[in-house]
């Protein structure tokens, strides 16, 4: 066993074949823990096969703030009352246990790399001060329970190489709070649903290797506080909606690499604050005289594709090619 004091933080090793790590918020030397495990503020436990033994120390510390686990999950997870931010990694499980909606403070719950999950707890939704839900390659996960539409608190959904996912809920746009919207590498997701022009405070939306999809929601444009939206090797999507013009706020518009993309909406010069437009790879022939009204735009594509728009100011910013228009 070896134990360090460093800057206000303690830092615990266990070294038996296993590694463990323990930090918590406060400082003192490492003899005098043992007295103290349930001030601990963070508890990380990687690659452990023995969480069986632990299990009982674990679920006693009653303070405990954030907690990640590789390889599987101890049964009174729900002791942990106090729990704020969960991350479960890398756990051979066909589901997750019901316990886990009964931590009623979580926050942040993050499962990745679970690839025997086929679906989520439909009370799901009694983790009613929730505001982050990461799934990441989460193979066999098929459906994403229309509960979580309940989550008022909920502001950043991230799904993330969840390959059989083919649709989400109709009641999608009830996630009023929500800020952020991640969709990437979701091969069967089939449609969008227009429910999420109702997401009053979305700021970024982001869709990309998404193979499937083929249309965006034509009032997209409601989504007014949007600022990112970003939709990358979409291979199948083939137009943009006009409405986006109504996006105020949009800073960054990113299409690169939809090659069935043709053109751009006619009224892009309603986007005032529009400062980066990333075309390359898309399928469009010319660009529309509004966009010439944006002065400063950043417009990013090959260089012959920019050349072909009639766009003279090439520069090379790292792998890329810029144009910014100066009007």
């Amino acid at each position: 066993m070896h134990s360090v004091y460093v800057s206000a933080h303690c830092i615990l090793k266990i070294i038996c074949g296993h590694f463990f790590s323990f930090k918590c918020i406060y400082g003192e030397p490492g003899s005098s823990w043992s007295g103290n495990l349930e001030k601990l503020i963070t508890f990380s436990l990687c690659a452990c096969k023995n969480l069986e033994y632990l299990s009982a120390t674990i679920c006693g510390l009653q303070h405990l703030r954030e907690l990640t686990l590789e390889g599987s999950i101890p049964g009174d997870l729900w002791q942990l009352e106090n729990l704020e931010k969960l991350c479960l990694s890398m756990i051979e499980i066909p589901h997750l246990p019901d316990s886990i909606c009964i931590l009623k403070h979580l926050k942040s719950l993050k499962l990745e790399y679970i690839w025997d999950v086929e679906q989520l707890p439909e009370n799901i939704c009694r983790l009613e001060c929730l505001e982050e839900l990461g799934l990441t390659c989460c193979r066999s996960l098929r459906d994403i329970p229309s509960s979580i539409c309940k989550m008022k608190c909920l502001k950043l959904l991230r799904l993330t190489y969840c390959d059989q996912v083919e649709k989400f809920s109709e009641e999608l746009g009830c996630l009023e709070c929500s800020e952020e919207l991640v969709i990437k590498g979701c091969r069967y997701l089939q449609d969008i649903p227009s429910s999420i022009c109702k997401m009053n405070c979305l700021k970024r939306l982001h869709l990309s290797y998404c193979d499937h999809v083929e249309r965006l929601p034509e009032e997209l444009g409601c989504l007014e506080c949007l600022e990112e939206l970003h939709l990358t090797d979409c291979i199948f999507l083939r137009d943009i909606p006009n409405s986006i013009c109504s996006m105020k706020y949009l800073k960054s518009l990113k299409l690169s690499l939809c090659i069935r993309v043709e053109k751009l909406p006619e009224e892009l010069e309603r986007l005032e604050c529009l400062k980066e437009l990333n075309i390359e790879g898309v399928g469009i022939s010319r660009l529309p005289q509004s966009i010439y009204q944006l002065n400063g735009l950043r417009i990013i594509g090959s260089r012959g594709q920019l050349m072909s728009y009639g766009l003279r100011e090439i520069s090379s910013y790292g792998l890329r090619e810029i144009a910014c228009l100066v009007t």
